[in-house]
């Protein structure tokens, strides 16, 4: 038996063990994670990968996903998801999205920090203003008093 073969054998076994109340460790956004699965099974995740995978265990693995969408265990793929699975449409990453994240977040804490500053400020001013009135009664009196 070849290699492949094992994985898919394995796949099998792991897949007869699951019933519908243990798949839910298995999960990550509406799908079955394949990393852990494959960890599960005792092979290299990438033998889910579209390129140089084994295309017979990806095969069974998404025949595996859509009985479970069908058994209401999985949710039901949206219409976009459809026309991803099929092939029909290509998923678009936008590639500004982390950058766009990382300035929005950097100029959020931008503007906390300035408010900090202004409160801060404020508060200096006022400290300052009092020390201002002492000075002035001191240079008036010409003693400390105590």
């Amino acid at each position: 038996m070849s290699d492949p073969m094992i994985n898919v054998n394995k796949f099998r076994t792991w897949k007869a063990t699951m019933d519908n109340q243990s798949i839910f460790e298995y999960l990550y956004a509406g799908n079955l994670n394949k990393s852990s699965i494959a960890k599960a099974c005792g092979f290299s995740s990438e033998a889910f990968k579209l390129k140089n995978g084994n295309r017979q265990l990806i095969e069974e693995f998404n025949a595996y996903q859509n009985i479970l969408r069908k058994d209401r265990v999985l949710p039901e793929l949206t219409e976009r998801g459809k026309k991803v699975a099929s092939g029909k449409d290509s998923v678009l990453y936008d590639q500004n999205k982390k950058k766009d994240f990382k300035s929005t977040k950097r100029a959020s804490e931008l503007e906390i920090e300035n408010t900090k500053l202004l409160a801060e400020n404020a508060r200096l001013k006022i400290e300052l203003s009092q020390y201002k009135d002492l000075s002035e009664t001191l240079s008036e009196l010409g003693v400390i008093p105590k």
